[in-house]
């Protein structure tokens, strides 16, 4: 996992993983515990702070495209 810096991405967007099964999945299927298993698969960069886990919308794109088949 490696850390971004705030500085280099001034638009930089943290949801946490609750908020961005709602925002990115409205439609059901994918869980907090499905995000945590795609990043312990190395297919989703996930953002820890303060022992909390976060996301950005351009990880979690980043993401589907590498689920695709």
């Amino acid at each position: 996992m490696s850390v971004q810096s705030v500085e280099t991405t001034p638009t930089l967007r943290l949801f946490r993983l609750a908020e961005a099964v709602a925002r990115f999945f409205p439609a059901g299927g994918i869980t907090v515990r499905a995000l945590r298993t795609e990043a312990q698969a190395g297919r989703l960069q996930i953002i820890r702070i303060a022992n909390k886990d976060f996301v950005t919308a351009e990880a979690v794109q980043a993401m589907l495209e590498r689920c695709k088949w």
